[in-house]
């Protein structure tokens, strides 16, 4: 309502024909401001889709990268080995070559022979032998590993397994002789022994003359024809006569070395 009387509405049909171009001024309004926010709703909608795609192409390729050249460290953390399918029906057939011999491919794979593969087979199983031929001076009585008896002198040589083994040589006039001997696989071993040489040897000169014991053992009187075989280490030798003071002295025999002693009995049974 308009103050001034002159403004005012003269009736209703006034009232009628300003109505209308109200309500069209206000629909104007409202179309241009329709108009201009659906471009702006537009391009935003627009530019969301926008991002979201590039976020997503993103998120894909860091995925295949991560999937075709990250190591896998599944083994390192649990510290077990990782098992290898043996289920081969997923996996893609494979068509298979058959090769046909010909000239030039059946000299790549040859054929081994029936009698060297069995010679082969024969060799692993069978343990590489030698052979020990055996010469002693006197005779002995072999022992081989505690098993193996035999006589001297061998008919041929005894057949053993390559290795070492242990020997001994047993005589009754003699010291035992023991050794270990090496048999290399596939020769014969030659083994001379001389049982004379295990002994030590007293060469004892009495004067006058007396009776001489070895340990308490009689043994000869002098002179002696040849050199007294002692067994190698430490004795006592006794030399006695009626006519003077016994004598005795100790000493060491060494294998295959000869001692000599010589005593002038006195009064006071010195050596000289």
């Amino acid at each position: 309502m308009q103050k001034e009387p002159q403004r005012r509405f003269r009736s209703a049909e006034e009232i009628l024909r300003f109505l209308p171009t109200q309500a069209g001024v206000a629909k104007k309004s409202q179309t241009k401001k329709k108009n201009l926010l659906f471009p702006i709703v537009a391009a935003g909608i627009l530019l969301i889709l926008i991002l979201i795609f590039v976020v997503l192409l993103k998120s894909r390729s860091a995925q295949k990268k991560q999937t075709s050249f990250a190591p896998d460290t599944t083994q390192a953390v649990s510290g077990q080995p990782r098992e290898i399918p043996t289920d081969t029906s997923s996996l893609p057939s494979i068509a298979k070559r058959e090769v046909i011999p010909t000239t030039k491919n059946k000299s790549l794979q040859p054929e081994p022979k029936k009698a060297e593969s069995e010679a082969a087979v024969n060799r692993i199983i069978e343990p590489v032998k030698g052979s020990l031929w055996i010469d002693c001076l006197p005779w002995a009585r072999v022992i081989i590993d505690s098993v193996a008896e035999m006589t001297t002198p061998l008919k041929q040589p005894v057949t053993l397994d390559s290795g070492w083994h242990r020997l001994k040589l047993k005589h009754p006039a003699y010291p035992d002789y023991e050794t270990r001997i090496y048999i290399p696989p596939a020769k014969t071993v030659v083994f001379k022994a001389n049982l004379d040489t295990l002994f030590g040897y007293l060469d004892c000169e009495v004067y006058p003359w007396g009776k001489i014991f070895v340990d308490g053992k009689y043994i000869d009187d002098s002179p002696l024809r040849s050199p007294l075989r002692i067994i190698p280490g430490e004795h006592v030798l006794t030399i006695t006569n009626p006519q003077f003071p016994t004598y005795e002295k100790r000493f060491t025999a060494n294998k295959n070395d000869t001692l000599r002693i010589r005593v002038k009995l006195n009064s006071d049974s010195g050596e000289k």
